[in-house]
């Protein structure tokens, strides 16, 4: 590897370090200003560990049975974010009817 080859390689490295740090700041900055809605925080850790795991651990020069592999677990994390969402948004019918009730009664011990 020729120097104009490595210092490039070094440049890109410290570009995708500086993204995924100011990812991180951006997340911790929406966190605190929206009291800590998990969802966006989700996302932008996603993007986080795609750019880690395709860049830093280069894995875009892997066989093709790795990004078969890599594409299954971005399928399940995807999936589970948006069973997260869903799960977060929804809510169960007649809850909203549910601020009134009135405690459980508690048995006396014998």
């Amino acid at each position: 590897m020729s120097s104009t080859e490595q210092q490039e390689a070094v440049s890109s490295q410290r570009t995708l370090v500086i993204v995924v740090a100011v990812l991180a700041l951006v997340s911790a900055g929406i966190g605190v200003a929206t009291g800590g809605i998990p969802i966006v925080a989700m996302i932008i850790a996603t993007i986080q560990v795609t750019i880690v795991l395709y860049f830093l651990m280069h894995l875009k020069s892997e066989k093709l049975a790795m990004h078969g592999l890599t594409a299954l677990c971005a399928f399940f994390i995807v999936f589970m974010l948006a069973a997260t969402i869903t799960a977060a948004t929804n809510t169960i019918n007649g809850t909203e009817k549910l601020d009134h009730t009135k405690p459980v009664a508690t048995e006396e011990a014998h």
